[in-house]
């Protein structure tokens, strides 16, 4: 009579979830097809001293509407390229408009990028700003109090596949369709950044700035800053602080040797997580100097 050892298959089952989610593409584990529909309702317009800020709201097939902002110059014949705006954990697309409080630097990238000519798309992520129903009208930061991983995977996944989706739309707009594409985001935002930069071959230069990059659960390790790193091509501005306290800096340094674009420049800052300080001159020369032509 054979004995069957309880533990060894109860051990096996466990792991079953984590090795699939290891083979799995990353395409499979954000989730994204090019929707069969697109359509976007435009809410609101506001002309402002050199540009304009619409508020959309883009439907993909049937999920839930995809609150942002489209903000170009209003010279409409200056346009450089279009940069995927992304905020961090707890924040919003408004963020970029914010003019006092800890983050009230971040509004210095969207002015500076403006008026060098940049057509400016800032959605608001999965949980955060408009759509904070999606998270049951509660702060994103109590998924990782709880430890919700899973809960969290699909945020931060979802929320990508969702950004997918907005430059699917832009690029349907005549204005904007031949312009380049890149990616800037902050923390949480730093993190889809690395993300959509390493599945979408649209992306041609991305700036992550501060992100998150210790591991925290083998749930998350799939999708995460270390993880993508090695898949990302393109240009690569990579912003990392001394003194931040959501990662090392030896893990900022480490990210930014498994980058495996050949064009990556890094920048240490000495600056806490709330970003003290602005680079945003630093940020905006490099685009304009790694922007291709359109």
């Amino acid at each position: 009579m054979k004995i069957i050892n309880v533990k060894l298959i109860i051990a096996l089952f466990l792991l079953l979830p984590m090795v699939n989610l290891q083979a799995q593409s990353l395409d499979d584990l954000l989730g994204y097809e090019p929707p069969d529909v697109l359509r976007a309702v435009h809410a609101e317009s506001r002309d402002f001293d050199t540009y304009t800020r619409e508020l959309h709201y883009l439907r993909r097939s049937f999920d839930t509407p995809i609150p942002f902002y489209l903000a170009y110059p209003r010279d409409k014949t200056s346009f450089k390229g279009v940069v995927l705006m992304l905020h961090g954990i707890t924040s919003s697309k408004d963020i970029w408009w914010q003019d006092s409080g800890p983050y009230h630097r971040v509004g210095e990238y969207r002015q500076k990028l403006l008026k060098a000519g940049y057509v400016l798309v800032l959605p608001d992520s999965r949980f955060h700003g408009q759509r904070v129903y999606e998270g049951n009208f509660e702060s994103p930061k109590k998924v990782l109090e709880r430890q919700e991983w899973h809960r969290l995977k699909a945020m931060i996944g979802g929320s990508v596949s969702d950004f997918r989706g907005l430059l699917d739309y832009v690029q349907l707009d005549d204005r904007f369709k031949d312009l380049p594409l890149g990616v800037l985001g902050m923390s949480l935002g730093a993190i889809q950044t690395l993300l959509i930069s390493a599945v979408d071959e649209r992306i041609d230069f991305l700036v992550p700035v501060f992100p998150p990059v210790q591991s925290v659960s083998p749930i998350i390790d799939p999708i995460a800053p270390l993880t993508v790193a090695s898949k990302i091509a393109s240009p690569c501005l990579l912003l990392i602080s001394d003194q931040d306290v959501w990662y090392s800096l030896e893990d900022g340094k480490q990210l930014f040797e498994t980058l495996s674009c050949k064009d990556k420049t890094l920048k240490v800052l000495s600056t806490p997580h709330e970003l003290g300080y602005s680079e945003a001159e630093l940020v905006v020369n490099w685009i304009k100097q790694n922007t291709p032509k359109p």
